[in-house]
Formats: structure tokens, C-alpha cells, sequence
């Protein structure tokens, strides 16, 4: 479901540099996000299509999210290594740790 204007990915970087992040990560009053988007994602209908793939088990309920190129260099370097190698997969996680 499309909740923000299209092209919007383009205008991330502005967007941060002109009202930077809550403490949530989001941008506040983002004007990228159009008035049905608000609606969906305040009833957080944006995330059925999600819930559907995981009825299906196209995808895993625990895992590493899809993060934009501008967000992941934000990350300090040890945390961008620490993503790039984190498995989406919780089994794989589980036994890392052990």
C-alpha cells in the first residue's frame, strides 16, 4: 500500500536536514506522506499486506526490515557491520548467540 507521494525516497535527505528525527525515528509533519497515507497508517492497515505474506510463510515474523541507503548511513560503522551480517532469520540468530 502506498502511503506517501511517489518519488518520496528522493526527498529523504532534505527531509533530514530540514526537521531531522523524533526520537522514534520518524520525521515529524513529513509532507511526504499524503492524506490517505495518514489514515492507513494511523489504522495501520499498511501493514495487512505483510500479514498476508507471513499466512502464507512467503516471509518470517522476526528478521532484519528493509532499511533505505539514507537511514543505514546514519549508523555508526560498527552497527552498519553488525546489519549487514545480522541473519533475518531467527533460528540462525539463536544459535549465533549461544
Amino acid at each position: 500500500m502506498r502511503t506517501m507521494h511517489a518519488y518520496a525516497e528522493y526527498l529523504q535527505d532534505y527531509i533530514y536536514k530540514q526537521n531531522a528525527l523524533q526520537p522514534g525515528g520518524k520525521f515529524k509533519n513529513d509532507f511526504r506522506v499524503s492524506m490517505a497515507g495518514r489514515i492507513i497508517r494511523t489504522l495501520w492497515l499498511d501493514e495487512l499486506p505483510m500479514a498476508l505474506n507471513w499466512f502464507k510463510g512467503e516471509i518470517k515474523l522476526v528478521g532484519v526490515r528493509p532499511l533505505s541507503e539514507h537511514y543505514f548511513k546514519l549508523y555508526s560503522r560498527e552497527h552498519q557491520e553488525r546489519r549487514i551480517v545480522t541473519s533475518p532469520d531467527l533460528s540462525r540468530l539463536l544459535c549465533r548467540s549461544s
